[in-house]
């Protein structure tokens, strides 16, 4: 079940740097359990236990609520995603490489590269419960947070120039359902003994889907 997280203004940057290592312990633990069993079928007692907390209000101290929570989560690894999405984005520009699938890759992939210490894709894991339009509309420009991904939707926009941005929008979500739904069913692959090649080779086949959605032609 998806959730879009009700919308606030984020918290900078120096505020995400500075939080405890409880608040970090909080998070990672809350980010595994709606992982696996999703956002409404995990209690805030859970995530207290999970993370070794004694504080059983300890995720109301740090974070108000679930959807506090939800989007700390988001914050946690938003930014250093998008760090990764703009080396992606300049090495593609200085290649002259910029393609839809390309930018699909670089907008992506950094997500499929972000494992937990098990090897498991527990983040991607975690946008299927909250949604990808949720867990992106919550980040407007005005947030700052995204640059890189709101450039490499500029990119991808430009390139369907035919395409009404509420389409565009509308098959983004849906590409997005696509990638992570394929990259947590990676993992039982990888479990059922899939070589990092053959995991390789995997992903790349389900970008070639996603451009290919993408950019399939529009009914008039």
């Amino acid at each position: 079940m998806s959730k879009t997280p009700k919308r606030s203004a984020a918290a900078p940057p120096s505020e995400v740097r500075s939080r405890t290592k409880g608040a970090n312990a909080l998070l990672l633990a809350a980010e595994r359990l709606f992982a696996e069993h999703g956002l409404e079928a995990v209690s805030m007692r859970q995530i207290v236990d999970a993370a070794g907390q004694a504080n059983n209000y300890a995720v109301q101290h740090h974070f108000g609520d679930r959807d506090g929570l939800i989007r700390a989560i988001l914050e946690l690894r938003l930014p250093e995603l998008d760090r990764i999405r703009a080396a992606r984005l300049r090495k593609l520009k200085l290649q002259g490489n910029v393609d839809v699938r390309a930018l699909l890759g670089a907008l992506f992939m950094p997500i499929a590269d972000l494992k937990d210490e098990t090897g498991r894709h527990v983040y991607a894991h975690f946008l299927l419960r909250v949604g990808w339009g949720g867990a992106t509309a919550m980040w407007g420009r005005e947030h700052g947070i995204v640059p890189a991904a709101h450039n490499i939707l500029d990119e991808l926009h430009a390139l369907c120039p035919d395409m009404s941005l509420r389409t565009f929008g509308e098959r983004l979500e849906l590409i997005g359902s696509l990638f992570f739904h394929a990259v947590a069913l990676l993992d039982q692959k990888a479990a059922a003994g899939l070589s990092a090649a053959g995991q390789k080779k995997y992903l790349e086949q389900v970008l070639d889907m996603c451009a290919g959605a993408l950019c399939a032609p529009t009914r008039r």
